[in-house]
């Protein structure tokens, strides 16, 4: 009896170890990003002079709404005014307002889905809202 519980002893130990160790192998693992923000980190990973390069690189998806590409912050034969963009939460304009913004001046950028943004910034964000914090 006493060897059967100290074979389940040592099988729980191994199995805690295994766990704690998460299965990762030292600086090989990659960073996890997230799908709606684009980091400080993960910006100087990129070669781009503004944030809208920088976006276009690294969640192209920022720059389409639900319902298509925009073109020119806008869909086309539409009243929607696209996705639009704010500076630290004052209303820059639409996508292309980002080439104004120098990727080196940013902290995050973050992308708000319509009912996001309707929520912070009120109506006229049906398409979405791109959020930059400067540092």
């Amino acid at each position: 009896m006493r060897l059967l519980r100290a074979s389940v002893s040592i099988v729980a130990i191994a199995v805690v170890a295994a766990c704690a160790s998460g299965g990762t192998s030292g600086s090989s693992a990659k960073p996890r990003y997230s799908q709606n923000v684009i980091t400080t980190a993960e910006l100087a990973t990129v070669d781009a002079a503004d944030a809208y390069q920088a976006v276009r690189q690294l969640r192209p998806q920022f720059l389409t709404n639900s319902r298509g590409p925009t073109q020119m912050g806008t869909r086309a034969g539409s009243t929607d005014a696209g996705i639009q963009v704010y500076l630290d939460d004052q209303r820059l304009g639409d996508v292309t307002s980002l080439a104004q913004i120098p990727k080196n001046d940013v902290k995050e950028i973050r992308f708000l889905s319509a009912s996001e943004a309707s929520s912070r910034f009120g109506t006229g964000n049906t398409s979405g809202a791109i959020v930059v914090v400067r540092k």
